[in-house]
């Protein structure tokens, strides 16, 4: 008797210590989310892109940027062209 009792006890202790364990880990996580939700965010239409190992923040206007496709049978998409100095 007293090796179940002792048996139970110790489960119980380990499911406990599980449960513990990821209720922090969910706590972690929510604390992340909220400080990404409070990030501030770019414009609509402003975007971050990495082109040749370069990043860029390129801004597309949809009124002005030039319409081609990328590649055979695609939907055309908006093109920037980029220029080096």
């Amino acid at each position: 008797m007293l090796t179940v009792s002792a048996l139970v006890g110790s489960g119980i202790l380990l499911t406990d210590w599980q449960i513990n364990q990821r209720i922090q880990r969910l706590q972690t996580l929510n604390v992340e989310i909220q400080r990404a939700e409070n990030q501030p965010r770019l414009p609509q239409g402003v975007e971050i892109r990495t082109i040749n190992g370069q990043t860029y923040l390129v801004g597309i206007d949809a009124q002005q940027a030039w319409v081609g496709s990328v590649g055979e049978g695609a939907e055309k998409q908006p093109v920037i062209r980029l220029t080096e100095e």
